[in-house]
């Protein structure tokens, strides 16, 4: 990309702008698919108020079969937060 740049070729330059967002969002699917596989059902993820679907829910891991980090309900509570928290650091 910075080659079709410095060379001024716009569009190779796109070109590989596009390739280069789509080859991060299949790796993104691809490590939360991999995070699912390897915390659902786990000690972490067992107690997490996500897992739940109702209303404030964006997704559940289960629905989605990823894991995003992003099943925040809209008044999650302490313990939520904290299995979230747990989970990003990986701890």
């Amino acid at each position: 990309m910075l080659a079709a740049f410095q060379s001024g070729d716009p569009d190779a330059a796109y070109r590989a702008a596009v390739s280069l967002i789509e080859a991060f969002q299949e790796q993104t699917h691809e490590l939360a698919r991999l995070r699912f596989t390897l915390n659902f059902g786990s000690p972490i993820c067992e107690n997490c108020d996500g897992l739940k679907a109702g209303p404030g829910v964006l997704a559940t891991c289960y629905q989605t079969k990823q894991c995003n980090f992003n099943n925040i309900k809209d008044n999650a509570n302490p313990r939520h937060l904290r299995v979230l928290n747990t989970l990003l650091d990986g701890k």
